[in-house]
């Protein structure tokens, strides 16, 4: 058997590189888009940061997926070493890998068939989840400061960058949605929206929203694995050797 050691600092910076990778691409259909007016590469819809069922939206779900193996993994440890973290750790497991399936499946787009808004709530998706992201950020408060500063504050500025990205930029974009089309999101025809799609601020404002939500995620699996390491744990895989 081949034993590989996980550094937590090589995985953020792995994910981070492919972070990079998707924003560059995205950049390319970016300007490709504006210039050429109608026309698009062929690799637009597949690095397009605002659409689903293309590599973003796959690298979110990975990035989730990771986020929650490593809370629940955070979460068994704890359980023998520190019984006091192991509900939250559990519980941080579940809303990411809630949230992975949601970034496949679209919850929170269905929600937006329910009400018509405008201005702040434009996706009204965020009246659902806005509230119970404050509850649970009230929930995790003593948990944090249970922790070791060095795991405590990434945690704390991770979820801070994410909900920038998920709930701050959500909102300017719905702003910015309304100010270009004068109706609702669920009235939103295909021709208008592909006049938003060739807006620059709009197409700006979707790169920081994609950028803040995987950053802050992958920040998250950092500290997250930082954890274990700081518990004097050794995080390992065993692959198993070639035969001679």
């Amino acid at each position: 058997m081949v034993e590989l050691k996980l550094s937590p600092r090589r995985i953020a910076l792995g994910l981070f590189g492919v972070f990079l990778l998707l924003l560059i691409c995205y950049a390319v259909v970016v300007v490709f888009r504006l210039q050429a007016g109608d026309h698009q590469l062929l690799i637009d819809p597949l690095f397009d940061f605002d659409r689903e069922g293309n590599f973003p939206s796959w690298f979110n779900s990975v990035l989730f997926v990771l986020a929650a193996a490593a809370s629940f993994i955070n979460g068994r440890f704890a359980h023998r070493h520190d019984p006091r973290q192991a509900a939250r750790w559990s519980a941080l497991a579940a809303v990411m890998m809630f949230l992975s399936v949601d970034e496949l499946v679209a919850f929170h787009e269905l929600l937006g068939q329910f009400k018509a808004l405008r201005g702040t709530f434009y996706f009204s998706w965020m009246m659902v989840f806005g509230p119970l992201a404050a509850a649970l950020g009230l929930w995790f408060i003593p948990f944090l400061l249970r922790l070791p500063r060095t795991i405590a504050l990434p945690l704390a500025f991770s979820g801070v960058v994410f909900l920038t990205g998920a709930i701050g930029f959500e909102i300017l974009g719905g702003k910015i949605v309304e100010s270009i089309t004068h109706v609702p999101s669920s009235e939103v025809t295909p021709e208008q929206w592909a006049i938003v799609a060739r807006t620059p601020l709009y197409l700006l404002e979707v790169a920081l929203e994609e950028s803040f939500e995987q950053c802050g995620l992958i920040i998250y699996i950092y500290a997250a694995l930082r954890y274990l390491s700081v518990a004097n744990a050794t995080m390992s895989v065993r692959l198993p050797s070639a035969r001679a």
